[in-house]
């Protein structure tokens, strides 16, 4: 038997053959790492969602008096719940959301590849670029379900496009299940795959040209799977926060436009937040060369236009608050970019050009991850000290957060008082309510506001006389709800001289104090 050499060509195929393995692999271990590296992460939800999980394992202990889980409830925010409920609950809630982001990191990566796949017909490096996006403002807001569920979302065009030739009812089978368990892991990712399934049938139905009524009847069932959740939907009760909705000042327009790269929640993080935009204005640009008619370009599939279109107008018109929630206007920008980054592939360049190309994004995703490393490590510092303080903390209080005068627009601690749910059993008022499968007992339910944060200590010094006493103003009280009080902030303690407070600990930038 003869046996031929590689010959330089047959070596190169085989390299480029692996690699975008190779890209997946060192893309998804440059956004993980930092996140494992540190457990408490710097998500300004994250300790409330956190908390939640404790009062799931734990619901007839010292938390029972205060807050009640009703077993399962069929609310549509509950992916990582689920997954919490899945494993036993027996595990360190801090440590499992640590490790549910870093799987989100991975999988947002690898539902970019599978779409691009599916779409391009092969595996190409180019959708490893989305790992540039992993850190975007729904992460440093803390929006776990919402990130959990995106890459599934994305998984469902996928698997859209893929079975667009199969019959009816076979996709029906896929999909009926498919799009409820999306709904019941979170709203705003089974209504990204709706806008994209939907955009994409459109798409279908002006190709069909005259034969559109045809076409339209032939598919018209598929709209099954994501017409009975939104009844569903419909159908549900009001939650705690009202059916407030807004669509914000030109500050969330220009916001919604930076967060896929944003650090808005990170106070101390200008230099990420300026990396971040010089990285997102070069993504752009490489997208906006799908308008060239030669030379280095990117290609878009022509699967993916109407798709991407609706979804990028989806994304600009969303109001800041709807029906009680906030931040509705982040949450789709990325997954614009993520769909346009699978549907579209390179043409027309060089490999000096394309070596160019995987250096910037390489370094831009690599000073990212470690930018986020230090701040990540910055945060884990603090809630360490946090954690000391707790210590002196006996379960079943009742804790009463605080910011020192100036310091309650600092958001990464705007929820750090939930800490305290976790690690002492205590309770706080400000865990989120209504949206969630949690309730507060009815006569503790004044003494919570679930759109709350951490209030200045200059509150509590105003005479009890001169206090609001509208519904959800926790404080109104506070000599006589709660039995200690946490400041978040160093402070001047002239402040509360005169107070019914005594230092039990210190430690950083936190105080602990015992009302008397």
């Amino acid at each position: 038997m003869t046996v031929i050499p590689d010959s330089p060509t047959s070596r190169s195929l085989q390299l480029s053959r692996y690699a975008p393995v190779a890209a997946f692999l060192a893309v998804s271990l440059a956004v993980a790492a930092p996140i494992l590296i540190h457990a408490a992460l710097p998500g300004v939800d994250l300790p409330n969602h956190i908390a939640r999980y404790a009062i799931m394992a734990d619901p007839t202990g010292p938390l029972g008096k205060y807050y009640s889980v009703p077993g399962y409830a069929a609310v549509p925010n509950s992916a990582v719940d689920l997954i919490w409920l899945m494993t036993g609950m027996s595990g360190d809630p801090i440590r499992f959301a640590n490790a549910i982001f870093a799987l989100y990191a991975v999988n947002f990566v690898a539902s970019v590849m599978v779409l691009s796949r599916v779409l391009q017909g092969h595996w190409t490096v180019w959708p490893v670029v989305s790992g540039f996006l992993v850190y975007n403002g729904a992460f440093f807001w803390g929006f776990q379900n919402y990130l959990f569920s995106v890459p599934f979302a994305i998984y469902g065009l996928a698997l859209w496009i893929a079975t667009e030739r199969q019959p009816t009812a076979f996709r029906l089978l896929i999909f009926l299940p498919f799009a409820a368990g999306l709904y019941l892991m979170h709203l705003f990712a089974f209504v990204a795959l709706a806008l994209l399934a939907f955009a994409r049938e459109l798409q279908e139905l002006i190709a069909a040209g005259s034969n559109w009524t045809r076409r339209l009847l032939e598919r018209i069932a598929m709209a099954v799977p994501f017409l009975l959740p939104i009844i569903w939907m419909l159908s549900g009760p009001t939650g705690e926060q009202g059916t407030h909705t807004s669509f914000g000042d030109l500050g969330e327009r220009i916001e919604a436009l930076r967060s896929p790269v944003s650090t808005r929640a990170l106070d101390e993080a200008p230099f990420m937040t300026s990396v971040g935009l010089c990285g997102l204005a070069i993504l752009v640009l490489c997208l906006l060369t799908v308008f060239r008619r030669g030379g280095p370009r990117l290609v878009a599939n022509r699967q993916i236009v109407a798709p991407a279109l609706v979804l990028l107008v989806a994304a600009v018109a969303a109001p800041m608050w709807l029906n009680g929630v906030a931040y509705v206007q982040i949450r789709l920008p990325f997954v614009v970019l993520a769909v346009l980054i699978a549907g579209t592939s390179w043409r027309g360049i060089s490999p000096r050009q394309g070596a160019i190309l995987v250096a910037v994004f390489a370094t831009l995703i690599g000073v990212r991850s470690i930018q986020f490393e230090q701040y990540a490590a910055l945060n884990d510092r603090e809630i360490h000290d946090l954690e000391t303080v707790l210590a002196e903390l006996p379960p079943g209080s009742r804790l009463l957060p605080l910011r020192a005068p100036g310091q309650q627009g600092m958001r990464r601690l705007w929820q750090a008082q939930a800490y305290a749910v976790t690690l002492r059993q205590s309770f706080v008022p400000t865990l989120f309510l209504g949206v969630h499968a949690l309730n507060v007992r009815p006569e503790w339910l004044e003494y919570t506001n679930p759109a709350l944060f951490a209030i200045d200590l200059r509150r509590i010094l105003v005479p009890r006389s001169e206090r609001p006493r509208t519904q959800g103003t926790f404080w109104k009280d506070w000599e006589d709800v709660f039995t200690y009080a946490l400041v978040l902030d160093a402070f001047d303690p002239a402040l509360i001289a005169d107070q019914p407070l005594r230092t039990v600990a210190r430690s950083g930038r936190f105080t602990l104090l015992k009302i008397e």
